[in-house]
């Protein structure tokens, strides 16, 4: 270039910054995407878990198990607008329940809870994800 110089950018700074933006994205994407269903996952286990509760203080007063959730005085908070799945009580007799929570609008997942508190982790298409929610009794 001349003295006076132009002002900008050459063509190799251009596709340097742009081969180095690319390298960050392609690491740092799917994590952020890996954790944020993470957390969708989570929320669903604790819903779970706060179902059972529930459905526990319901057996005691009425003596058997509801397949409602309105029937339940304690709706978890996490049933809002934007909760990533679908919770269902599947089946219920006097001494057994099973409810359900499925993933919306993403990955296939599945997870269960019975009376016990035995927690189904998630079954996706891809694997088994438990992330800290395993399948113990208990909560």
């Amino acid at each position: 270039m001349g003295a006076k110089g132009r002002g900008g950018f050459t063509l190799l700074e251009v596709l340097i910054t742009m081969a180095a933006l690319a390298i960050v994205s392609a690491i740092a994407l799917p994590s952020y995407f890996n954790s944020a269903e993470s957390q969708r996952r989570a929320q669903a286990a604790t819903t779970l878990r706060l179902i059972r509760q529930a459905e526990q203080l319901y057996e005691s007063t009425h003596g058997v198990y509801t397949t409602s959730l309105t029937n339940l005085a304690t709706l978890p908070p996490a049933l809002g607008t934007n909760f990533s799945y679908t919770v269902a009580i599947d089946a219920a007799d006097p001494d057994l329940f099973t409810a359900t929570a499925n993933r919306v609008g993403g990955p296939v997942c599945t997870m269960t809870i019975n009376q016990d508190g035995q927690l189904v982790s998630c079954v996706t298409t891809d694997s088994v994800w438990n992330g800290g929610v395993g399948g113990g009794a208990g909560l």
